[in-house]
């Protein structure tokens, strides 16, 4: 194969590899501001109720405005996945990867997103009311226009977060 074809199919490879190379040392060597609670926090409302019923069967749905509500997604993998209009309310997404994930209108209203990673995510006008994103990590993640009023994030990393737009009670 010539030279210059190889050099044409690693250009992309080289690209994801210097992001991830950036996002890893904007993380660990930029020092990361972590969230912690102030004085001025408002206090959040009642958690919320327990989650409705799963259906395993709905669970496993991958398209597009899936409702995928109440479900155990602990041990799916979201990297790439577009989840556009997703409803993910009372879902479990600890420790999921959703890196380069697309929820653009997604529904994560009292989802479990603790130690989360959402490396380059957009999630614009999302919704993660009394979600709970402890310890989540978030670089580089475009989360204008996204609803976080009562959102956990105590403990959370976020570097180069686009915050434009948002509704939160809590700072970043």
């Amino acid at each position: 194969m010539p030279r210059d074809a190889l050099t044409v199919m690693w250009r992309p490879v080289r690209g994801v590899i210097r992001a991830l190379l950036l996002v890893g040392l904007s993380l660990f060597i930029a020092g990361c501001d972590q969230v912690t609670p102030d004085a001025g926090t408002v206090p959040a409302p009642e958690p919320c109720a327990a989650p409705p019923p799963a259906d395993e069967e709905r669970c496993t749905a991958d398209e597009p405005g899936a409702d995928l509500s109440g479900c155990d997604l602990r041990e799916r993998w979201f990297v790439g996945a577009n989840l556009v209009k997703t409803n993910l309310s009372y879902s479990d997404l600890t420790g999921v990867p959703m890196s380069n994930a697309t929820m653009v209108h997604a529904d994560l209203t009292c989802s479990t997103m603790v130690g989360a990673r959402l490396f380059l995510t957009n999630s614009a006008e999302a919704v993660f009311m009394h979600a709970d994103l402890t310890s989540a990590v978030l670089v580089g993640a475009d989360l204008s226009g996204a609803d976080l009023r009562h959102a956990d994030l105590v403990g959370a990393n976020a570097v180069s977060v686009d915050l434009s737009g948002a509704d939160r009670d809590m700072p970043i």
